[in-house]
């Protein structure tokens, strides 16, 4: 087994309680809720991918976090299209404070700190939890919902976790 192969085998071991401990628990959300946190989620991973790509030496890994800050941002368009259809004002949201755990991130100063948290470890609990919502919107009937995160965002999320494996 290759260092990459393993380092990704027990990453998976240690993030699938964060991953799972978000199963059970949209309670009574419904999917504009969620899709509200989504939004968040993706401007969030944007911007700091943005803030590592100028102090990041490594020409490969300073278009890596520039793929990620371009898709997440992309990302947060479409997420943002999907609420206007289910009627929220996305003109009028206003993206909370950083959260510690981002704010902790932007602190990373090295690529290696920055590829192994940002490419590999949130990107992979992007992936679960966003499967998490997929089984949710599914059982809730948001074919729309599951369709655009199945055929864009997910495989983007994958290809994300890719590059920071490579």
């Amino acid at each position: 087994m290759s260092f990459s192969d393993e380092l990704a085998a027990r990453s998976q071991d240690r993030l699938a309680a964060i991953i799972d401990a978000g199963k059970g628990a949209a309670g009574d959300a419904d999917a504009k809720a969620l899709l509200q946190v989504a939004l968040v989620n993706e401007i969030s991973v944007s911007e700091l991918a943005a803030s590592w790509v100028a102090s990041t030496p490594e020409i490969d890994v300073k278009l890596a976090f520039a793929r990620q800050a371009g898709d997440e941002a992309g990302h947060f368009q479409l997420v943002a299209e999907r609420l206007r259809a289910l009627g929220f004002d996305v003109d009028g949201f206003v993206p909370p404070a950083a959260n510690p755990l981002f704010q902790h991130l932007a602190t990373l100063g090295s690529t290696v700190e920055r590829v192994a948290a940002g490419l590999f470890a949130l990107e992979s609990i992007a992936y679960g939890v966003n499967e998490n919502f997929i089984a949710y919107c599914r059982a809730h009937g948001d074919d729309e919902t599951v369709r655009l995160y199945e055929t864009i965002i997910q495989p983007e999320e994958r290809e994300h976790q890719a590059i920071g494996r490579a």
